[in-house]
């Protein structure tokens, strides 16, 4: 078996384990088991979209809060005031998993129609494969959700109690608690998608030689980065938004939005900027390297360079300085427009909530 055909298989193999769903986040897991339950009520052929299994999840999460605070009779004043924003944290819940859902779909489409197809290398697919099956474990994430949703479910209903002068009751905090844990998990994959971008750096892609920036993959991928981001940067806002409309947004909170939303979306994009360049440095090197070989092989061939043997240097050595001279990196004015744009997103979250104090203060 020639090494092209290795190579060729072992794509196919992955591909196919992509499509099949073999690699799946615990959002995916949830929404299948959800799916094929409500399948299996409605006595349906047809399993459901994952839009209608996220919106039961959050339906279930609310309705568990709504039955704990009837069971323990908490429904007086205070609770009852809670009610909107017990609405507001099922909505959150439902945005963070359709947005984690879909960055994975977006992500594993682009790998399987683009990303496979550019790699050269047997040893880089096959490390691809093995770095998948060890991201995608459902038991780490769920632990760490579970510890993160324990931690949100007692700090934010504290920052709550503070700032209305009093406990809400179980029923809200469990939701929080459940709110948390679907931002734990969220949490969990964020420094898996950096592991990702830092590995898929150190792999040989079929770049266009002359300028490997200009390359179809690398503007793909750039794209398929951006759509990502731009969906987190949505998802911030909502984020601020609620915090905002329901008087959260204090320095505890504003911490925790950081921690959660803000930060990884900026990691995020600040990581796979850095992958793309060097992908992109890498092609460029292994053409000026052949470029500069050929030009002591040339230039070894005469004691004396004939004309001939010296219009051929200088052809080999302009076309090695334009090469040096593209770009090393996918990161140009309009790639930084989008991200500035998406980051105000949840500035002009925080502003529309805030209409009424603006106004204020400039009337």
């Amino acid at each position: 078996m020639t090494e092209d055909t290795a190579l060729i298989e072992k794509r196919e193999e992955l591909k196919r384990q992509l499509a099949a769903g073999k690699y799946k986040t615990l959002f995916d897991v949830m929404l299948d088991g959800t799916g094929r339950l409500i399948q299996k009520l409605t006595r349906n052929p047809e399993p459901p979209s994952f839009w209608y299994s996220a919106v039961v999840v959050a339906l279930v999460a609310l309705l568990i809060d709504f039955l704990v605070s009837i069971l323990l009779g908490e429904f007086n004043p205070l609770r009852r005031e809670t009610v909107p924003a017990d609405l507001a944290v099922a909505g959150l819940i439902l945005a963070t998993v359709i947005a984690v859902k879909i960055g994975h779909n977006i992500s594993f489409t682009a790998l399987r129609e683009d990303l496979l197809d550019a790699i050269e290398s047997v040893a880089d697919v096959t490390d691809l494969q093995h770095l998948l099956a060890t991201l995608y474990n459902v038991k780490k994430p769920l632990s760490f959700g579970l510890a993160f949703g324990i931690f949100v479910g007692v700090y934010l209903p504290i920052v709550y109690a503070t700032i209305r002068a009093g406990f809400a009751g179980f029923g809200p905090t469990i939701l929080t608690a459940i709110l948390g844990f679907v931002g734990g998990v969220s949490l969990y994959y964020f420094p898996l998608l950096l592991a990702l971008a830092g590995r898929l750096s150190r792999y040989q892609f079929n770049l266009y030689t002359a300028d490997p920036s200009s390359s179809e993959i690398i503007s793909r991928l750039s794209g398929m980065l951006s759509s990502m981001v731009n969906m987190f940067a949505v998802l911030a806002a909502i984020y601020t938004l609620i915090f905002v409309v329901f008087g959260l947004l204090v320095a505890a909170s504003i911490v925790f939005l950081a921690l959660l939303v803000w930060g990884p979306l900026v990691a995020f994009f600040a990581a796979n900027q850095i992958a793309l360049g060097k992908i992109i440095t890498r092609a460029k090197w292994r053409t000026l390297n052949e470029i500069q070989a050929q030009v002591e092989r040339v230039r070894t061939q005469e004691d004396i360079p004939s004309e001939k043997t010296l219009e051929h240097l200088g052809k080999l050595m302009d076309y090695h300085d334009r090469i040096k001279a593209t770009r090393n990196s996918a990161l140009d004015l309009r790639t930084v427009l989008k991200f500035l744009n998406s980051l105000l997103l949840p500035l002009l979250a925080f502003l529309l909530a805030n209409l009424d104090k603006i106004f204020a203060l400039f009337s």
